[in-house]
């Protein structure tokens, strides 16, 4: 039984009680807030702003609006990880993908063609790319996030603490893994050296004529003069380890690297 707190009526449920509370000539929301309302209740635990009154059986929101509302769950399930098990990051790889094999049948979802099929549609629409390029204006200044100096900046300084040199393929570990996986995988040091890749980009003498016919047209960008000179770096001879392929209308691209 619930007592109405002004004329100490009872009634069965709460929404009877909200019915009779009309007889008083007073809103639910003041009867809440005169007899009911709990400290601190009707501010947003996130923001501070107003949360909306719901009614006497639920009171206030917790938040104020979805995004705060999403941002206090992200909060709580945090805290929860944290005090079952010591991280607020915590992540069971184990459970995720026994559930995925019981319920799909591969380990994760992103496998299932549908739903990759739809992600690399999503990822790649005219919405999408509009909506990624205002965010790195907003954020960056520039429509792609690698053209910002602070994120180059920050990649090398990621690089330094991690590998010890600017560009990851600087490292002589990862060079030497690089090379390993290749032999394992393809038999060649280098996967470009594959008979079907061979196959692909023509011959050697193909190669050659299309480097000595295209070459020297457009300039070679900053990342790209880079990438030649640790090409050089490494012991490869231009024109008889690799060549340089320009852009041309038969290949719309800048410049490609040809292996022999």
């Amino acid at each position: 039984m619930i007592n109405c707190s002004i004329c100490q009526t009872q009634f069965e449920s709460i929404r009877k009680l909200s019915h009779h509370i009309r007889v008083h000539k007073i809103t639910l929301q003041e009867y809440y807030d005169s007899y009911m309302k709990k400290p601190n209740e009707g501010i947003c635990v996130v923001c501070g702003k107003k949360t909306s009154f719901r009614g006497l059986s639920e009171g206030y929101l917790e938040c104020c609006s979805a995004k705060c509302s999403n941002n206090h769950n992200i909060d709580k399930i945090k805290q929860v990880k944290l005090a079952r098990y010591g991280s607020s990051t915590y992540n069971n790889q184990v459970k995720v993908k026994e559930t995925c094999l019981e319920r799909y049948g591969v380990s994760s979802v992103l496998k299932i063609p549908k739903v990759h099929e739809n992600g690399i549609k999503a990822a790649h629409s005219k919405e999408s790319n509009n909506k990624r390029e205002q965010t790195n204006l907003t954020k960056y200044g520039t429509t792609n996030v690698y053209a910002s100096e602070s994120i180059k900046t920050k990649i090398k300084q990621t690089n330094i603490f991690k590998y010890g040199t600017e560009y990851v393929t600087q490292n002589p570990d990862i060079i030497s893994k690089i090379k390993s996986t290749n032999l394992k995988r393809y038999g060649v040091v280098c996967n470009l050296n594959t008979d079907e890749v061979k196959k692909k980009i023509g011959t050697k003498e193909v190669q050659i004529k299309r480097a000595n016919s295209l070459r020297g047209k457009p300039k070679h960008s900053k990342l790209e003069s880079l990438f030649e000179s640790k090409l050089n770096e490494l012991g490869y001879v231009k024109d008889q380890d690799y060549y340089c392929q320009y852009r041309s209308e038969e290949y719309p691209f800048y410049v490609r690297f040809l292996f022999s």
